[in-house]
């Protein structure tokens, strides 16, 4: 006669299944993002060896204005932290510091600031030689109110979007850092390792996490527009505007959920909860591997 699993084997089995995923999913983000090819980074060059380290670390700042008028600002950085932020100018403001071992490799390590077309690109460019004589850069950007669309990729290091106006799209997504963004319009997020926090005011938001939890506030949801929340081991917190009207579906593994908001229920289980906010005039989908699920609303 078989014997029933206990609680505690499903969510090893369980639990065992999310850590293959999560590796899983970081690999195959990684090599879809393909960074390290891209940006030329000199720890993954061919033939690469620890020797060649020389010299006492440097560090060199700069700062560099775009007068051109774009619509798109890309930021792609391999190690050290990203902010962007609004201002009243009618630049782009780019401040940059960077870090090499030795004078030479210091000069070998530069910023790539470029326009093509409507787009400005912003990036670091190393020599092709081997060796661990690259250091971070941290980029500091002051972008006008003309923007319309940013994206931001950083393999290493935290992503911070502050001050900029409530309609521009945002693309942003970490390997291994947080990630915040205090106003967007529509948005996509994404962080393989590191929280997000974000503040969301657009038609689409889709934010994603493998380890991290995520906090988000959503402002306002317009009809026929989505809200896609999910990650694999952390907790996810919504907090959203009272006039919420949306089709609503939550769901976790092993963790509990919670709806702060009047609900007619459709299908209601432990870990499951679905239902209709208002007249469900648009789309909010959250869901967790291990972890909890809150929706609240804005106080």
């Amino acid at each position: 006669m078989k014997s029933k699993r206990s609680l505690a084997d499903v969510l090893g089995i369980v639990l065992g299944v999310a850590a293959i995923a999560l590796v899983v999913a970081a690999l195959v983000y990684l090599l879809g993002a393909r960074p390290f090819h891209r940006l030329r980074g000199p720890w993954f060059q061919p033939g690469g060896s620890w020797s060649g380290q020389s010299g006492a670390w440097q560090s060199e700042e700069a700062t560099e204005e775009v007068s051109q008028r774009v619509q798109r600002l890309e930021v792609e950085n391999v190690s050290g932290p990203v902010r962007v932020e609004g201002w009243d100018g009618d630049t782009i403001q780019v401040h940059y510091v960077k870090q090499a071992r030795g004078s030479q490799a210091l000069e070998d390590f530069r910023v790539e600031i470029r326009t093509e077309g409507d787009t400005l690109k912003v990036r670091p460019v190393y020599a092709s030689q081997a060796g661990f004589r690259f250091g971070p850069v941290s980029f500091d950007l002051k972008v006008p109110s003309t923007l319309r669309q940013l994206y931001v990729h950083n393999v290493s290091g935290r992503i911070e979007v502050g001050d900029l106006p409530g309609d521009i799209a945002q693309e942003l997504e970490a390997v291994s850092g947080s990630i915040s963004s205090e106003r967007s319009g529509n948005l996509r997020i994404k962080s393989v390792s590191g929280a997000i926090d974000f503040s969301f005011a657009g038609d689409k938001l889709s934010a994603k996490s493998i380890s991290g939890a995520i906090n988000g506030k959503i402002r306002s949801l317009s009809r026929g527009g989505s809200v896609e929340a999910e990650t694999v081991s952390g907790s996810l917190d919504l907090a959203a505007f009272a006039g919420l009207d949306a089709e609503l579906r939550l769901s976790s593994v092993s963790g509990s959920i919670s709806c702060g908001f009047p609900l007619q229920i459709t299908e209601q289980k432990r870990n499951r909860l679905e239902g209709r906010i208002g007249t469900g005039a648009a789309r909010l989908a959250a869901k967790s591997v291990s972890g909890s699920i809150t929706l609240s609303a804005l106080e």
